[in-house]
This record gives structure tokens, sequence and C-alpha cells, in this order.
């Protein structure tokens, strides 16, 4: 009995070790689904805004403007990635063509890298008007909540035998 229930465990084990690459990758190994760097540093400063929002002293005037700000820039990027993946079924159906007719493939792949360069610029100038919003001081305290967040989070990931000393 003891021995199968030692082989069921083996199996069971093998079993997880190998589905967990495929949950890993269960969004095409993009990461934070996808989204490209720029977005990921202006949705994450939105974030610190609003979790850290006392220590900030941000008005809601302040709150409401980077609300909609928010709300704007989510809702291009939804717009631009529908049609990038348009564009990109497009470009698939012209290559399963007999004949590719390389000239409409390669207006098709300008335009999705025009749109991708598109909503780069868009994020930057979001990124931009983010920080107008918040004073001086603020951006200051904001920086410094950062980087003791950071400090505080690299404190757990040290390695016993890189901190030995002689």
């Amino acid at each position: 009995m003891k021995k199968y229930l030692i082989v069921g465990l083996v199996l069971l084990m093998s079993a997880s070790f190998a589905l967990a690459p495929q949950a890993a990758f269960a969004d095409g190994g993009k990461g934070s689904a996808g989204q490209c760097e720029m977005a990921k540093k202006f949705f994450g400063k939105v974030k610190m805004i609003y979790m850290n929002q006392k220590e900030l002293d941000v008005s809601d005037k302040q709150m409401e403007k980077i609300k909609k700000l928010k709300i704007d820039t989510k809702k291009y990027l939804i717009e631009q990635n529908a049609k990038i993946d348009l564009l990109k079924v497009d470009i698939k159906v012209h290559l399963w063509e007999p004949k590719v007719d390389t000239g409409k493939v390669n207006k098709l792949v300008d335009k999705k890298y025009d749109l991708k360069k598109d909503k780069v610029k868009y994020l930057v100038k979001s990124y931009a008007s983010l920080k107008k919003i918040l004073s001086d001081e603020q951006m200051d305290k904001l920086k410094d909540i950062y980087l003791a967040s950071k400090k505080e989070k690299n404190k757990h990931k040290k390695c016993p035998l890189l901190s030995w000393k002689k």
C-alpha cells in the first residue's frame, strides 16, 4: 500500500513540475500582460501616487486630474492595441497567400510599427503630464517613498554569501 502511495506522489509531483512552465508563460511570455516598459512606468507611478496619497498630500483636484489622465491613457492604449492586433491578422492573411505581395505586407508592417511608435509617444506625453500635476515637493516625496520601498524590497533579496566579510 505504501508503495502505491509513494508512486502516486511521485507522479503527482512530476505532473506539477511539467505544468509549471506552461503556467509561467500563460501570457505568451510577455510579462505584465504584454505592457511595454513605458506603460509599466506610467501606471506604476499612478499606482504609487494612489497608494501614498496622504503622505504626498495630494488634493482632490489633483487626484481627479490623475484619474482622468489614467483613464484616457488606458482607453487610448486599448484602441491602439486593437488596431495593432487587426494589422497582425492582415499581415498573416497576406502571408498565407500562395504568392506573397511583399509591397502590401511591408506597408502593413510599417503601419503596425507606426502605431506602436505613436503608442509610446502618447505614453511619454501622459507621463510628462502626470509629473506636471504634482508639485516639486510632492515629486521629491514620491521619489523618497519609491527609494525607501526599493531598499526594503532589496533587503530581503540579499544573499548571505555575498554579504560575508573577510
